[in-house]
């Protein structure tokens, strides 16, 4: 019988892995630094083969004293803004993991900010733009190589490893809608906008509900973390949305302060359109 769920929280200072019983009581936690590095020029970046190394690492902590055929799904939750391109025919790191703090994309940040209804913009899109944003990070890396983003796909963090577990492309709801390129209201990337930018949206992977299995483990990954092959996983989300969701659920009366690196206020309201 299927009696745990593993869960990973992908954080700017931390990497952590946690092992529940099904009805969400904890079985064992473990955590690892996350290792800023900074190129010449002074911009960060994190190595997606250093993140990738110490997921397995933790998985194997807090599995060792358990059948991992009884783990039910793995589910994933990431900071939002931090993403990657990955190469569509090999499946390796076109680029290094851009950290949503490092202001590299000021300058993209600025042209989106003058580009478009300001209006429609965030009525479709739910954010204003910032250097955070993928997109803007998408132009900066256009800038420095317009041929980079050619038959690429932009990743969140949660995303990245969601596809190293399963081989498949896929993000959530409220990782996409971190990019200034996903429309909210509609649940889908926002072509016409993207087209108007001169980017291609099949640059970015399917987006789906959070916690939505987007595959099963396979067996290259179930080799290296000894999970079962053919776990489900899933991307479950922005991982401040993901603690308020845990912290005050629905409930439109309270407001969650999420506090790590980055501190967030939190709250949900009744689905209204915006404007």
């Amino acid at each position: 019988m299927n009696q745990h769920i593993l869960s990973l929280d992908l954080g700017t200072t931390h990497s952590k892995a946690g092992l529940f019983t099904q009805d969400g009581s904890l079985i064992k936690v473990a955590s690892r630094d996350v290792v800023t590095h900074h190129h010449p020029s002074g911009s960060a970046y994190f190595d997606p083969d250093e993140l990738w190394a110490a997921v397995v690492d933790l998985i194997t902590e807090v599995t060792r004293d358990i059948d991992t055929k009884e783990i039910a799904a793995v589910g994933i939750a990431s900071m939002a803004e931090t993403g990657l391109l990955i190469d569509n025919q090999s499946g390796e790191p076109r680029s290094p993991l851009i950290p949503w703090f490092d202001p590299a994309a000021t300058s993209q940040a600025k042209i989106l900010q003058q580009t478009g209804d300001p209006l429609v913009r965030f009525c479709r899109s739910g954010i204003r733009p910032n250097l955070k944003c993928g997109l803007a990070k998408l132009l900066w890396l256009q800038q420095g190589n317009p041929g980079l983003l050619k038959n690429a796909t932009w990743f969140s963090t949660a995303d990245y490893v969601a596809y190293k577990f399963t081989s498949n492309m896929a993000t959530d709801y409220s990782l996409a809608g971190r990019t200034y390129a996903f429309r909210i209201d509609q649940k889908t990337w926002d072509e016409e906008w993207l087209e108007a930018l001169g980017i291609q949206a099949d640059l970015f992977p399917p987006a789906v509900p959070s916690g939505q299995p987007v595959g099963k483990v396979i067996s290259e990954a179930a080799s290296l973390t000894n999970l079962a092959q053919g776990t489900p996983v899933a991307i479950c989300g922005h991982d401040h949305v993901c603690a308020a969701f845990a912290g005050v659920g629905i409930d439109t009366g309270r407001v969650f302060d999420s506090m790590g690196t980055a501190e967030a206020l939190l709250g949900s309201l009744d689905k209204e359109a915006l404007g």
